[in-house]
């Protein structure tokens, strides 16, 4: 911080937290903020941790290999990413390669594994086209009892692994066909008996998502480069 004693314009911070455990890292995340907001002082913070990036930006700009894939608020950046890297770079998500097999304007069907998944977004996607779909963990949900009717995307698959995050529960399942996707959900209660754990692997679940929580890319795992 001795930097500041010049009061400069713009102050570039490279990696600041990056030898400090997590408990002093989070609460330094926030001191840095409040000094910045008090002093009105920008700062161009370069970071390879995801999560500090969002917690401490008014405004990302996401690099790869020397040139800008996307910029904008953390929020939009998050929730409606321009790339599969952005995708998969910023925050967590489920990438499902597929192929078009219905498109209307701005809804399209997708043919993942041999499961068909109604999607709407504005890709500009045509039938035929191989696209992926990017979903993040937490708009993937247990379907309930007998309620598949309220998600527009149900899957039935095989719960594999179950991790234990504390406040959070992550567990894959696969869907057949290579199809697999991951799902977050806030830790439930130990005593309540739909709350997964260990216990639930190896047993069946129904996994469902809307159609307008999937972000869509004409880009496939083979290709390197969205189409123009």
């Amino acid at each position: 911080m001795r930097a500041l004693v010049d009061q400069p314009r713009v102050l570039l911070l490279d990696e600041p937290l990056g030898a400090l455990d997590l408990k002093i890292r989070k609460q330094m995340q926030i001191e840095l903020k409040n000094i910045q907001e008090k002093l009105g002082i920008t700062f161009i913070y370069v970071t390879h941790d995801q999560e500090e990036a969002l917690v401490m930006s008014d405004r990302i700009v996401l690099m790869n290999c020397g040139k800008v894939i996307q910029e904008g608020e953390p929020a939009r950046i998050y929730h409606h990413p321009e790339s599969r890297f952005a995708a998969t770079f910023i925050g967590e998500s489920n990438i499902l390669d597929g192929t078009v097999v219905e498109a209307r304007a701005d809804r399209l069907r997708v043919d993942c594994g041999g499961c068909l998944f109604l999607v709407t977004a504005a890709s500009g996607a045509e039938k035929g086209d191989r696209v992926c779909l990017a979903i993040r963990l937490d708009k993937v949900k247990r379907v309930m009892g007998d309620a598949p009717g309220s998600f527009d995307n149900v899957v039935t698959g095989r719960i594999e692994e179950v991790a234990f995050y504390g406040s959070t529960i992550k567990f894959s399942v696969s869907a057949g066909k290579g199809l697999h996707l991951l799902v977050e959900e806030k830790m439930a209660d130990e005593e309540d008996r739909d709350a997964i754990g260990e216990k639930n692997v190896g047993e069946t679940v129904r996994l469902g998502f809307q159609a307008r929580d999937a972000n869509v890319f004409r880009e496939c795992a083979d290709s390197a480069e969205a189409k123009p």
